[in-house]
């Protein structure tokens, strides 16, 4: 599929497509209460095909989203996606991002970062979780939404 070929409508279509099955169907592919982050993915392939401001309202808008079926609400992927299209849309001016494994590596990366940012937030918020479990999700989370970033990038 050609990203620069799609219209805008197709492009929402597939992110709502995406958000229904990030709250729904995707935890049925949980891996030790781990799920991949559909959205996170659909946002780096945005931002490596398409322009700056489409990537960054379809960012906030699938952030907001995202941020609205979580189980503790915050303001977090609406501001962290459409960083992440920022700083995707200038790494792909000066690296090559057309390969699948670069894009794929900077999934893991998003992901990791992601992580540690809500935890340490919540953390200070008086939220604390086992060490065992943030580990787990740290060490999973990340490598488990780059092999699905894999499968799907090799399909788009």
């Amino acid at each position: 599929m050609n990203v620069s070929r799609l219209k805008s409508y197709q492009i929402a279509a597939l992110l709502i497509t995406c958000v229904i099955m990030q709250a729904t169907l995707i935890h049925s592919l949980a891996l030790l209460g781990v799920i991949p982050d559909l959205l996170l993915i659909m946002i780096v392939w945005l931002s490596v095909y398409r322009r700056l401001a489409l990537c960054l309202v379809a960012a906030a808008i699938t952030g907001a989203l995202k941020d609205a079926l979580a189980v503790y609400p915050t303001p977090f992927y609406t501001l962290l996606y459409p960083l992440w299209c920022v700083i995707i849309a200038r790494l792909s001016r000066k690296l090559t991002l057309e390969p699948v494994y670069p894009r794929v590596i900077l999934v893991m990366f998003a992901v990791m970062v992601n992580g540690i940012v809500m935890r340490l937030y919540y953390a200070a918020a008086g939220n604390y979780a086992a060490t065992g479990i943030f580990a787990r999700t740290l060490l999973i989370e990340p490598v488990y939404t780059a092999a699905c970033a894999l499968l799907i990038f090799e399909f788009l």
